[in-house]
């Protein structure tokens, strides 16, 4: 096999390895049931599988692992513990973290759009990023 051919299997088997991690780990934190855990994991891949092909073919082209953010798999595992509290349902937990990643989405389209994200840029310096 060529050696391009099995780097490409590797690094194919590894973005979908890290991206089935955290669905199931915030599945199991919700306490949801086998099909709705199946029902959740293949919406995640859907919505990964979609974002890739953009990313291919109208953004940085690089071959970077794009999924699931580890701070939001941390905000969805603190809010599977206080959720229930707070809105008093899991479904309704999902819900409100499902409004606000959508709203996190636009307002980095509009910061990005406008520029403002231009003039941030500086104030991320690599121990910044590095961080996370």
């Amino acid at each position: 096999m060529p050696r391009t051919l099995v780097s490409t299997i590797q690094w194919f088997l590894f973005i979908i390895c890290t991206n089935i991690a955290p669905p199931l780990a915030i599945a199991a934190s919700f306490e949801l049931s086998g099909a709705e855990t199946l029902s959740f994991l293949s919406r995640c891949l859907f919505v990964f599988a979609i974002l890739s092909l953009f990313q291919v073919l109208l953004g940085h082209r690089l071959p970077i692992m794009e999924g699931p953010a580890g701070i939001w798999w941390g905000v969805f595992a603190l809010y599977s513990s206080i959720g229930v509290t707070l809105y008093g349902s899991y479904s309704n937990t999902l819900q409100s973290l499902g409004f606000l990643l959508l709203l996190s989405g636009i307002i980095c389209i509009v910061l990005t759009m406008t520029g403002v994200l231009r003039r941030l840029v500086p104030l991320f310096t690599p121990q910044v990023i590095g961080v996370y």
